[in-house]
């Protein structure tokens, strides 16, 4: 089985910078297929350092510019 990341990343303090985070909350009321991870890192590129160290075969990022 595959094991896919969906990070979300961002600012919930700023105005148009909290994208990544209310994306993860609507995918968290989805059923989601079997090995998706789906977490909100806010501004903690650290966390999602280690995150992504535990093994996973696909990384989707999700932020706004």
């Amino acid at each position: 089985m595959k094991r896919i990341l969906v990070a979300g990343i961002g600012n919930a303090w700023l105005a148009d910078d909290g994208f990544g985070g209310e994306v993860v909350r609507r995918l968290e009321q989805r059923e989601l297929p079997e090995g998706a991870v789906v977490l909100d890192f806010g501004t903690g590129g650290l966390d999602l350092a280690y995150e992504v160290m535990r093994g996973y075969d696909a990384l989707v990022l999700v932020d706004v510019s």
